[in-house]
C-alpha cells in the first residue's frame, strides 16, 4: 500500500467513525474538536511564552548599568512578568489535562468502533475458518486485537500532531518576517531537513511493519508449541521446534536491526538540523553589522529580536522536527504498519463476502431430511472429488460415508455445512438451528469460571435452553457422563478443557445432540475415542432420538447403526445403497447395558 492509499485509508476510517450510524458519533466527534481546540490553545500559549514572556522576561534582566529605574518600579515588573507567567504555566497544564481526557476518549471510542466492526466481519458466514486458508493474512486476531489498539491510539495524535506543528509553522514565520525580513531564511532551512527526513521515514515504516510480522509469526510458533506440546514430546521434536523457532527469532533480530539503521539516520539528520538552526538565525542577523552607521544605530539600541529569533528558532526546529524526536516516529511507523495489517484483513473480507454468499447460495433450508442432487466436490485447490453425487433420506433414515483416504469424506460434510462450495448441484437440509455437527475434535469453550458449569457446558451452545437440571441429568447418565455430577449438581464448574479425556469429550458432544434434539445430524468420526460398548450406546441413543444422522468412518465397526451405506471411491466414483447389516435400536439392548 502507498503513502498516499495509507494516508487516505486513515481518513476514510475516522470519517466512517464520525458519521456512520452504528458508530459512536456525538461522543467521536467532542472528543476530536476538543482535542483540536485544545491543541490550538496550546500553540498560542507555547508562542505567548517562548516569543513574548521569555524574552521579555530576559530583557527586563539584562539591562544593567542602562536601567535608571528604582528598585520598586524594577520590582513591580518583575512580578508583573512573574504572575503572567504561572498565569499561563496553569492554563498550559489545564489545556494539557483537557488534550490528554480527550485523546484518551477519542481512543477508547474509535478502537470500540473498529474492533465491532471487525468483529462482526470476522465471524460473518465462518469468515474466521476461511482465514485459516490465507496463510498470507497471520494472526487475525493479533490484527483485531493490538493491530486496532496500535492504530487507534496513535491515529488521531499523527494528524493532531501534523494540524498542529503546520499552524505553528505560520504563526512562527509571520512572527519573524515582521521582525527582520531576511529570517524568512529559517523557515525554509527548515523545510529542507524535514524532506530529507521525510525520504527516510517510509523506510523506517516498512522495517516496523516487517517486525510486527516476525514477531508475530514467532509468536504464533510460541503458542503452537504450547498447543501441541504433547504430541511434540511423544515425537521428540523439540529440537526440530526449536531450530524453526530460532529460524523466526533471527528474522525478528534482523528486523530491529533494519529499523535501527533507520532510527540512526533519522537522529543524525534531526541532531544536525537542531545545531544547524541554532547557528542560522545568527548567521543572518549578523548583516545588520554591514548597513550604515545610523541604521545600525537604530538597530543595536534593542536586543529584543535577538531574542525573539532565537525563541523563534527554537520554537521553529519544534515545529518541523518534534514528529520525528522521542516516540513519535515510532508511533507513526505503529500507527501506519497497524493500517496495513488491518486494510488486508479488510480487502479479504470485502473481496471474499460476496463469494462466499454465493458459495452458501448452493444450500437450501427448510427441506424434511437430506436430499443432495448432483453435486460435485472440489478441494479449495481444485482437485476433484466426488462427481454427481445423488442421495436422498426419508426422515429418521442414516448413512455412513466410507471409503479410503484422500477420497473426499470430511470434505463432502465441509460442503454440506456450507465451508466449501460445490462446484455443481444443490443440497437441502432442514432448517439451520435443527441442524447440528458434531467434529471428530470436540469441541469444549473456555468459559469464565463463574459460568464454566457442567449445564453450560452440555447446553453450549445454546446456554440459555429453558431444559430442566434433571433431563440434563438423564442424558448424562444415557451417555454414561454422571461422574461428572458433582456435589453441586449441574452447577459445578471445573477446567473442563484440561479435566476431560478424549472419550469423555465426544461423549459430552453426544449429550449436547441429545439435548438439543435436532433433525439431521452430521458426525465427522465422532466417536473414534470410543470403546464398543459405549459407541452402541450412544448410536442407539442417536436412533431413538428419530434425527436424521449422517457419519463419515474409515472402519466397518458402525455398519450395523446406519440404514445407508455411501462408499466414496477413487477418481470421483461413489457407490451408494441400502444396509443389509443395519441393525435398528431395541429397547432390551438399551437395558441390558
Amino acid at each position: 500500500m502507498g503513502k498516499r492509499a495509507t494516508c487516505c485509508l486513515s481518513l476514510s476510517l475516522l470519517w466512517d467513525a464520525l458519521v456512520l450510524p452504528e458508530a459512536p458519533r456525538k461522543q467521536m466527534w467532542f472528543s476530536v474538536l476538543l482535542k483540536f481546540i485544545s491543541s490550538v490553545a496550546q500553540v498560542h500559549l507555547i508562542i505567548h511564552v517562548f516569543m513574548g514572556l521569555v524574552p521579555k522576561f530576559q530583557g527586563a534582566l539584562l539591562r544593567g548599568s542602562g536601567d535608571t529605574r528604582s528598585l520598586e518600579q524594577r520590582t513591580a515588573e518583575y512580578n508583573e512578568i512573574l504572575n503572567e507567567f504561572l498565569v499561563f504555566a496553569f492554563l498550559y497544564l489545564l489545556n494539557r489535562a483537557v488534550m490528554v481526557l480527550s485523546m484518551y476518549g477519542f481512543e477508547i471510542y474509535f478502537r470500540k468502533y473498529l474492533t465491532d466492526r471487525l468483529m462482526s466481519r470476522y465471524f460473518k458466514i465462518n469468515n474466521f475458518y476461511h482465514l485459516t486458508k490465507k496463510p498470507q493474512i497471520d494472526n487475525p486476531g493479533m490484527r483485531i486485537c493490538d493491530d486496532v489498539g496500535n492504530f487507534s491510539g496513535n491515529i488521531l495524535s499523527v494528524i493532531d500532531e501534523q494540524v498542529a506543528r503546520a499552524y505553528m509553522l505560520c504563526l512562527i514565520s509571520v512572527s519573524m518576517y515582521q521582525e527582520y525580513t531576511p529570517l524568512m531564511l529559517c523557515p525554509a532551512y527548515g523545510f529542507v531537513f524535514l524532506v530529507l527526513i521525510l525520504l527516510i521515514a517510509p523506510g523506517l515504516i516498512q522495517a516496523y511493519t516487517a517486525l510486527i510480522a516476525n514477531n508475530a509469526k514467532f509468536r504464533e510458533g510460541l503458542v503452537q508449541v504450547n498447543e501441541n506440546a504433547e504430541c511434540i514430546a511423544f515425537c521428540d521434536a523439540g529440537t526440530h521446534e526449536e531450530n524453526v523457532l530460532y529460524t523466526r527469532f533471527h528474522r525478528v533480530i534482523s528486523s530491529t536491526w533494519s529499523q535501527a539503521m533507520y532510527d540512526l539516520m533519522i537522529d543524525i539528520f534531526t541532531n544536525a538540523a537542531t545545531w544547524g538552526g541554532k547557528c542560522i538565525p545568527y548567521i543572518i542577523l549578523s548583516k545588520m553589522y554591514l548597513v550604515s552607521d545610523a541604521e545600525y544605530d537604530q538597530i543595536g539600541k534593542s536586543s529584543e529580536v535577538v531574542r525573539k529569533v532565537d525563541s523563534g528558532m527554537e520554537m521553529l526546529l519544534m515545529a518541523l522536527l518534534t514528529f520525528f524526536k522521542g516516540d513519535n516516529l515510532v508511533r507513526t511507523a505503529k500507527a501506519f504498519s497497524s493500517l496495513q495489517r488491518i486494510h488486508a484483513l479488510m480487502e479479504f473480507f470485502e473481496y471474499h463476502e460476496d463469494q462466499i454468499e454465493e458459495e452458501r447460495s448452493s444450500i437450501e433450508y427448510g427441506g424434511k431430511s437430506l436430499s443432495i442432487r448432483k453435486v460435485c466436490v472440489e478441494t479449495p485447490s481444485g482437485k476433484e472429488l466426488v462427481q454427481n453425487l445423488k442421495v436422498k433420506l426419508a426422515p429418521g433414515e442414516s448413512i455412513l460415508i466410507t471409503g479410503p483416504s484422500g477420497v473426499g469424506k470430511s470434505s463432502l460434510l465441509r460442503v454440506l455445512s456450507g465451508l466449501w462450495k460445490t462446484q455443481s448441484g444443490s443440497i437441502k437440509l432442514p432448517y439451520k438451528d435443527l441442524v447440528m455437527f458434531a467434529p471428530q475434535t470436540a469441541y469444549i469453550p473456555a468459559l469464565p469460571r463463574k459460568d464454566n458449569t457442567l449445564r453450560n457446558q452440555v447446553l453450549f451452545p445454546n446456554t440459555l435452553n429453558p431444559v430442566c437440571n434433571s433431563d440434563i441429568e438423564e442424558v448424562l447418565k444415557l451417555v454414561n457422563l454422571e461422574h461428572l455430577v458433582g456435589k453441586k449438581g449441574m452447577t459445578t464448574t471445573a477446567d473442563w478443557r484440561a479435566c476431560l479425556s478424549g472419550g469423555e469429550r465426544q461423549r459430552l458432544v453426544m449429550a449436547r445432540i441429545l439435548i438439543a434434539q435436532p433433525r439431521m445430524v452430521f458426525l465427522d468420526e465422532a466417536t473414534s475415542a470410543l470403546d464398543p460398548d459405549n459407541e452402541r450406546l450412544l448410536y442407539d441413543a442417536l436412533q431413538d432420538s428419530g434425527a436424521t444422522y449422517v457419519t463419515v468412518a474409515h472402519g466397518d465397526s458402525l455398519y450395523q447403526y446406519h440404514s445407508h451405506i455411501l462408499q466414496l471411491q477413487p477418481r470421483g466414483e461413489y457407490d451408494f445403497h441400502i444396509n443389509e447389516r443395519y441393525q435398528p435400536s431395541a429397547i432390551e439392548d438399551k437395558k441390558s447395558l
